[in-house]
């Protein structure tokens, strides 16, 4: 349960990050394959988690850890959008 837990937090931080990147968020990428994509990151980088990386020990603890893990997902891939907003503004055309 604990791999599942630590799989599932790196799930949502990668979903959520996936979905307001600028490359991943465009209509033509389908929504099926950026939850595909998160899920298999999520696989990648739980393997490498220690098994005790959530220390949540109720459902009230665990739901606050998922806000927070989403929440950051947000943060970056909104950071992320604003570096290649401005970086496509200064681009001489």
């Amino acid at each position: 349960m604990i791999d599942l837990t630590n799989w599932l937090m790196v799930f949502l931080r990668a979903s959520s990050m996936l979905a307001v990147f600028p490359i991943f968020s465009a209509r033509s990428f389908p929504v099926q394959l950026r939850l595909a994509l998160g899920a298999l990151l999520a696989g990648m980088v739980a393997a490498t988690l220690p098994a005790d990386a959530v220390q949540a020990t109720d459902f009230w603890g665990l739901a606050g850890m998922m806000a927070v893990e989403i929440g950051l997902g947000l943060v970056i891939g909104f950071t992320c959008r604003m570096v290649f907003s401005c970086w496509k503004s200064r681009a001489p055309s």
